[in-house]
């Protein structure tokens, strides 16, 4: 799926955007999908991989938070951010983009990082372990309670 806030901003905003950055963004993001469609389980395994790592990390998952918001400009990151939290969010840039989740591009003389798909996960509990939970009670109303003087 490709991100929602970049199909909500083309679609909102049709006189801001330009189309040359859309002429950028959309490539991009069929690339990624026409090469998605073809991987192989080992691929697809691989990946799976991947996404636990983004997902388990929090600073990972907190930058594609981020992302899922829209583009972010590269150049004015270590503007916002201290030294060290820069290393972190490099080190995690280059992660991202090792695994083809993000890409880097440049328009109008600024350097962009935007989001190719728009990563979501489901959360599911095993089957097999169903069983072997405790049955779920009724719920029981108590009754009245009556003093014996009445």
């Amino acid at each position: 799926i490709p991100p929602d806030s970049v199909i909500e901003y083309i679609d909102e905003n049709p006189d801001l955007i330009e189309l040359e950055l859309i002429e950028l963004l959309l490539p991009k993001v069929q690339e990624y999908f026409s090469i998605y469609e073809n991987k192989n389980k080992k691929e697809l395994e691989e990946d799976t991989f991947a996404l636990f790592q983004i997902v388990s990390d929090p600073k990972k998952y907190n930058l594609l938070s981020e992302l899922r918001n829209g583009l972010i400009s590269k150049d004015k990151l270590p503007k916002l951010i201290s030294k060290r939290a820069l290393d972190h969010l490099n080190s995690s840039l280059s992660f991202l983009k090792k695994y083809d989740v993000i890409e880097e591009l440049k328009y109008k003389d600024e350097r962009y990082i935007f989001l190719k798909t728009n990563i979501q996960i489901t959360t599911a509990f095993p089957e097999y372990l169903r069983k072997s939970l405790p049955q779920e009670s009724k719920p029981v109303i108590a009754k009245k309670y009556k003093p014996k003087g009445d």
